[in-house]
């Protein structure tokens, strides 16, 4: 994630995302067109990999649940876009476990007082 506008944090900040499906090159700028500090997030596309996607954050015993959900369509590609589609799938759900593990790790660093990633 890059940021491309001067507003980095919450409503109306916008990143350009980039990543790799099965080594084909993915990329897209995404706005959060909805934010609710500690409580929800939502995020657009229109470029390249069209998409909305929601977290959103509640307490949940002694943690913090988490709820991810998106709605996404690949570029126009008629047979290669439905191919393409299962494997994007997958690729998200991989994805969305490794990002939650990471934060996961970094709220568990600061609450037990060390450096979360980046704050080193």
């Amino acid at each position: 994630f890059r940021p491309v506008t001067r507003h980095t944090y919450g409503l109306g900040a916008e990143v350009w995302a980039a990543g790799r499906l099965h080594g084909v090159p993915i990329a897209t700028r995404l706005r959060v067109v909805e934010f609710e500090k500690n409580r929800r997030l939502v995020s657009v596309s229109n470029h390249g990999l069209r998409s909305t996607s929601a977290w959103s954050f509640e307490p949940y015993g002694g943690g913090t649940r988490v709820t991810f959900v998106a709605d996404y369509a690949l570029p126009t590609v008629p047979l290669a876009g439905k191919l393409l589609g299962g494997l994007l799938d997958e690729e998200i759900r991989a994805g969305t476990r490794r990002t939650l593990e990471k934060h996961k790790l970094v709220l568990e660093r600061r609450q037990n007082g060390q450096a979360g990633l980046g704050d080193e």
